[in-house]
């Protein structure tokens, strides 16, 4: 099973455009250098700045991208929808991030998203006296922020509910509700299929679905590139992406 949209006049970039376009990205940054952390050694970035944690998030989200092939020509559609939702964060985060640099209100929630993303992990002697996890703003706050972008700078509750409806059932997927584990069933042989299930009657559904998220990532490369300042990646990615969004028009 190929991701491929037959049907679209312009296909979307295949995996080897996104694994460029990050490595031309790339080349308009500077690299992580070697660092001492924990009596090893590591590699961080000198800045902790917005540009790079974008660029951090699109890296996932490319790596994501072939993970989520792979698992789909596979058939291992639960393990497919469980990263997905982690693709959906990443883009949302991206989007989030970038919302100051193009002439959105800065607000505190921005600095403590950033304050969280590079927080470096505790000593396990520390944590183990004070158990305290990253401080992660509330999805909700994300969406309601991003929402205002489209809807003259009040929240577009519409918007919200799509994108927390889609969450909510990728969720299934992730912590393993029943509705979606089922999905394993295969009542023709009436077997659980767990070594992968590429003929399941849902599979045309999860090819669909996956193909989304390549259009998104369209989106997130031509952020991530403008804010690198990377203009000749982020004017392709914008072109593609506005061919696309016609065709993707309540789906993307």
């Amino acid at each position: 099973m190929k991701v491929t949209i037959e049907s679209l006049r312009v296909p979307i970039p295949p995996l080897q455009w996104f694994d460029e376009s990050l490595r031309q990205i790339s080349k308009c940054m500077e690299e992580p250098r070697p660092v001492s952390i924990g009596g090893g050694t590591a590699y961080r970035f000198s800045k902790e700045s917005v540009e790079n944690a974008a660029f951090l998030k699109l890296a996932r989200y490319v790596s994501g991208l072939h993970a989520g092939t792979t698992l789909l020509n596979g058939g291992y559609f639960q393990e497919l929808c469980t990263l997905q939702r982690t693709l959906d964060e990443f883009h949302e985060d991206i989007l989030y991030l970038s919302l100051p640099l193009h002439g959105y209100e800065k607000t505190p929630e921005h600095a403590t998203f950033l304050d969280a993303f590079w927080e470096e992990e505790p000593d396990y002697s520390k944590f183990s006296g004070h158990q305290k996890n990253r401080h992660q703003i509330p999805r909700k706050k994300i969406r309601s922020d991003l929402s205002k972008v489209t809807s003259n700078g009040k929240p577009d509750n519409g918007s919200i509910a799509s994108s927390a409806y889609l969450s909510r059932i990728y969720s299934g997927y992730v912590h393993g509700a029943a509705p979606q584990l089922l999905e394993l069933f295969d009542h023709i042989t009436s077997n659980y299929r767990v070594t992968g299930f590429a003929d399941s009657p849902f599979a045309k559904d999860h090819s669909d679905d996956f193909q989304n998220q390549f259009f998104r990532g369209v989106l997130s490369v031509s952020i991530v590139a403008k804010l690198q300042g990377s203009n000749s990646v982020a004017q392709e990615a914008y072109e593609i992406h506005n061919q696309l969004e016609p065709l993707f028009h309540g789906h993307g």
